[in-house]
């Protein structure tokens, strides 16, 4: 009898650890704290501010994930048309040189304040994520100048990264607790993932998209033939 009872805690034991490793994670508790010899903070001038703190959490979004985006809310007192994160591709994936993301704003939801509204722009940009070292040796900072400028003054931002099948997930950093939302593919709805995401909007100094090298190129060439032009025309 006690066999029989010792093999059935042992197989209920078993189908729950099945069923819990089957749920997605909306974010994971980052391990020990940051490294404080890194630097960050937001541009100059910005309007919103929300830091990374040693209390560090991931929270995911990545299209090829179960939790596709992640949003936390913002309220600004002017437009805007710049933006800073910082995450990681959870775990142990390089930043790369470049990323593919989604960044959507939402208005307020009127129905639910704990999940985003009517979605009002979306920008599918490839950034260059600047390389730190706040904690696993593989975070990054990112950013973005949009291609228009944002006037949603109060309402919520979500982040989705394009994977290009490092096999790993982005994750943002943030803290708890908070008022973030995590989209869950399977369920197609916003659910309220409760963590304070790690991001400024606005300020000064965002780097513009770099020339490229045909670019420079090309106008060297045209001033050149400008000048021989002019000149043969004095002469």
């Amino acid at each position: 009898m006690k066999k029989i009872k010792s093999t059935l805690v042992l197989l209920m034991a078993l189908s729950f650890l099945t069923v819990t490793a089957q749920v997605v994670p909306m974010y994971v508790k980052a391990p020990g704290t940051m490294n404080r010899d890194a630097e960050y903070g937001c541009l100059p001038n910005s309007l919103f501010s929300q830091l990374p703190s040693p209390l560090l959490g991931v929270w995911f979004g990545d299209n090829t994930y179960g939790f596709s985006s992640i949003a936390d809310d913002y309220t600004v007192s002017g437009p805007f048309n710049s933006m800073r994160f910082w995450g990681n591709n959870y775990v142990g994936c390089p930043a790369g040189n470049t990323q593919d993301f989604i960044i959507k704003f939402y208005e307020r939801n009127t129905g639910d304040p704990a999940i985003p509204g009517p979605e009002v722009n979306s920008f599918n940009l490839t950034v260059i994520p600047q390389p730190i070292n706040l904690l696993y040796g593989e975070d990054y900072q990112v950013d973005v100048i949009f291609p228009s400028q944002v006037n949603l003054l109060d309402g919520w931002v979500s982040l989705t990264r394009i994977n290009p099948g490092d096999a790993c997930i982005f994750g943002w950093y943030g803290n708890q607790p908070g008022n973030s939302a995590s989209f869950n593919n399977a369920d197609q709805i916003w659910q309220s993932s409760e963590g304070t995401l790690a991001f400024c909007i606005g300020g000064e100094g965002v780097p513009e998209t770099p020339v490229s090298n045909w670019a420079l190129i090309i106008g060297i060439i045209l001033i050149g033939t400008f000048v021989i032009f002019r000149f043969r025309r004095i002469a």
